[in-house]
């Protein structure tokens, strides 16, 4: 055995750095309509204080909490506290179902659940302790001791349980461990990474209910580097003004909530300064997106992970490639593609297959669930496949296809959605473009797609221009081009952001 080495990494570690090392950063926050800011030296204080509450509730090591909430301050807190106390952190869509949160509760036998921006009626039936966190229960947690002792937590213990966003089937759960979010915290703060610094102010608009917020606020935390949190139901005003008053210089979100900030700072005048550098994951974002952000001297990045990989796990920069290519890995992250019969394919941008990841931030299995089929054993290793199709450029970055689910088979051949919508995207008229198969008795199924027009264009594109003008790209066979195509006022996302395609194939596709 080596010499070195004997040292658990741990949330404890993360909060020990934020409290000793960083504690005139600061967190900018809005309430109420207002923009607040605590330093990171007030925030340790208050995370001890909820680890109290805690507690005196009789929550202890392994005992599961849920939380229903937003990007908020209270929200930051039960991030750490939970887990430092030696406890498990389920955080919760807030878009499920209410049948698909009971379901969870009941699964991870969580003893209490925090909520704050939501409608009450989504806790019926739902027989555990119901903690609402407002005014009320600040004055009662802030006014509990400091809790001056944590145990040295086990790096391999289970500290947050995410859910899968259901949208190929009911929501799985994933098991971040101590370990696995320390080690995903700081491959984020490289170079070739989304380089936080204590010189950054993040504002972090990916759901903090959702694979925790990317690991950027454990990431911020490790480092000192500064955040911005849109709290409850922020909207685009929001979200810009936070970008001006915060003196924000980094942001990350989905496609769909840039789409909307941009379109609200054109149509309004007010710039986006000082943001300097947009992260977009969650999807692959369009032309137009990335264009428009260039254009306004902000850089963008392109970020691939999911709920099974702890977010970020591959980047794609400017000055590595091309931005709509989903990049190579991350450190302590490794890629693969095999075909049907779970053959190795070639890294020659050409041959298409199944992603397969492993690393120290990929799971190996689902909570409580049969994951066998998700496993692929090659080369001596175990890895796990992702349902994305993609291909594998000679460099090692990665180009996804498609979800697997959501390519088109028209008369045995394979059609690209992804490369459909993002070529819809690219004419000015349209902002937003999603397709779908369409059940067909000919040719199996036929692709359909569904548009959102610019307000500009709301009188002047129609489905006969909008298919001359894919033909006139000459990208694409004439057969992949949609039949038909229905302009919507809007396109329904899931709560990560994504289309939410299996509702559009439920209402759309037959």
């Amino acid at each position: 055995d080596g010499t070195i080495g004997n040292f658990q990494l741990n949330i404890n570690h993360i909060f020990n750095r934020m409290e000793t090392y960083f504690g005139k950063s600061v967190v900018y926050y809005r309430e109420n309509s207002e923009i607040k800011k605590i330093t990171f030296r007030e925030l340790s204080e208050r995370i001890r204080k909820t680890a109290n509450y805690l507690i005196k509730t009789g929550i202890g090591p392994d005992d599961t909490v849920a939380t229903l909430s937003w990007n908020t301050i209270r929200h930051l807190e039960l991030y750490f506290a939970v887990p430092l106390i030696g406890a498990v952190l389920n955080t919760i869509n807030i878009k499920y179902h209410r049948d698909v949160i009971k379901n969870m509760i009941r699964e991870n036998n969580a003893k209490l659940i925090f909520y704050e921006g939501i409608p009450e009626d989504i806790l019926e039936g739902i027989n555990i302790r119901s903690v609402k966190m407002d005014q009320a229960f600040d004055d009662n947690i802030y006014s509990s001791e400091i809790e001056k002792n944590f145990p040295d937590n086990n790096e391999k213990n289970a500290a947050i349980i995410c859910y899968t966003s259901g949208t190929t089937g009911n929501p799985k759960g994933v098991v971040y461990t101590h370990r696995s979010i320390f080690i995903h915290s700081l491959s984020l703060l490289g170079h070739d990474s989304i380089a936080l610094s204590r010189q950054d102010t993040s504002l972090v608009m990916v759901p903090m209910y959702h694979i925790s917020g990317w690991d950027i606020p454990f990431a911020a935390a490790l480092i000192g580097s500064n955040l911005a949190l849109p709290g409850v139901h922020p909207d685009p005003p929001d979200i810009v003004n936070m970008i001006s008053s915060c003196r924000v210089n980094k942001a990350f979100a989905a496609p769909a909530v840039w789409t909307s900030i941009i379109e609200y700072s054109i149509s309004n005048e007010t710039g986006l300064e000082p943001l300097k550098y947009a992260g977009i994951g969650g999807a692959e974002p369009s032309d137009y997106i990335i264009k428009t952000l260039m254009e306004s001297g902000i850089e963008t990045w392109h970020l691939w992970g999911m709920t099974e990989t702890e977010a970020i796990a591959t980047i794609s920069k400017p000055e590595t490639g091309n931005v709509h290519n989903q990049g190579i890995p991350m450190p302590a992250f490794e890629i693969n593609a095999v075909d049907e019969k779970n053959n190795k394919l070639p890294w020659d941008g050409k041959s298409t297959g199944e992603l397969l990841v492993r690393g120290a931030y990929a799971t190996s299995g689902y909570f409580h669930t049969d994951s066998t089929d998700k496993i692929v054993y090659m080369d001596g290793k175990t890895w796990i496949r992702t349902g994305d199709i993609v291909k594998i450029n000679p460099d090692g970055s990665i180009k996804i296809v498609d979800r697997d689910k959501d390519l088109i088979k028209s008369g045995g051949e394979w059609i690209s959605s992804i490369d459909l919508e993002n070529t819809i995207m690219e004419h000015p008229g349209v902002l937003e473009a999603a397709v779908i198969a369409k059940k067909d008795d000919r040719w199996g199924e036929r692709p359909l797609a569904l548009v959102v027009k610019k307000a500009s264009y709301r009188k002047k594109l129609d489905k006969n221009s909008l298919r001359e003008y894919l033909i006139s790209l000459d990208r694409f066979p004439k057969w992949w081009i949609p039949d038909d195509f229905y302009f919507v006022d809007e396109i329904p996302k899931t709560g990560t952001g994504k289309f939410d395609k299996k509702l559009l194939r439920s209402k759309y596709s037959k």
